[in-house]
């Protein structure tokens, strides 16, 4: 070997060490064990009922999301969260001074909880945001506040699940 060609060899070399504790799996994957991981643990979240449509929709995408619209195994956990959704004006018709464009910003906090222990297992927080036309019609303006808003809430829910499975997936449940 050349003086040229055995310079890369050591940096390669160490490459090949610091890499080779790492695993990569799939996110969703079950365990070692077939009882652990994301896959195993996210169906039996239980998660609070929703108050309103908004909730409703952010509800029912997460447990299609979590279990795939199968039916609820035994819960094990508890999910309570916190959905908050506010407007603002992001851009405004220089003529009228009317919005033009609408911002709907969705916020949700969220805690699981192990039943048995009450122990937090994971809190969280995530943000969202959708946007929507505003016209000079009136009931084009409520649907699309509505379609924006249902938008924001099932981007809120599958943040929500891909947060949720990570913890699984790096604690095992």
């Amino acid at each position: 070997m050349s003086w040229r060609n055995a310079k890369w060899a050591v940096p390669a070399l160490c490459l090949m060490v610091a890499l080779g504790g790492c695993q990569v799996r799939p996110l969703y994957a079950a365990g070692p064990d077939g009882k652990s991981g994301a896959a195993a643990n996210m169906p039996a979240i239980q998660v609070d009922a929703p108050g309103n449509r908004v909730e409703q929709v952010f509800r029912n995408t997460l447990l299609f999301g979590i279990r795939g619209g199968a039916e609820a195994p035994e819960t094990r956990y508890h999910m309570t969260y916190q959905l908050n959704l506010h407007e603002q004006d992001a851009a405004v018709a220089p003529v009228t001074g009317t919005a033009s464009v609408v911002l709907i910003i969705g916020e949700l906090s969220f805690l699981v909880e192990d039943k048995q222990t009450n122990k937090a297992l994971i809190a969280d927080h995530v943000t969202t945001q959708t946007s929507y036309n505003h016209s000079s019609q009136s009931f084009a303006n409520a649907r699309a506040d509505k379609d924006a808003q249902e938008r924001a809430a099932a981007a809120l829910a599958s943040l929500a699940q891909v947060r949720i499975a990570a913890y699984f997936a790096t604690h095992g449940g």
